[in-house]
């Protein structure tokens, strides 16, 4: 069980916070509003965890991440 929790439960909040995201309705590039911002905090987690295999560092790292990006213009 100590083996298998921590990776499912984060793929339910990666599918959590990626479920209104679709980027190819009605047959184009359609990112929505916030669509680029949650994109580019996901792969900045990834970018974390890959280099410093730390998977509180990454969270709290896309986090930050989405939040200037949202402050500072990037989605309304």
């Amino acid at each position: 069980m100590g083996r298998y929790l921590p990776p499912t439960v984060m793929m339910i909040l990666v599918i959590y916070a990626l479920r209104d995201f679709r980027p190819l309705a009605e047959g184009q590039l359609n990112a929505g509003a916030t669509g680029w911002t949650m994109v580019l905090a996901s792969l900045a987690v990834v970018v974390l965890h890959l280099w410093r295999r730390n998977a509180l560092l990454a969270m709290i790292g896309g986090t930050a991440a989405y939040m200037a990006m949202v402050q500072l213009g990037g989605s309304p």
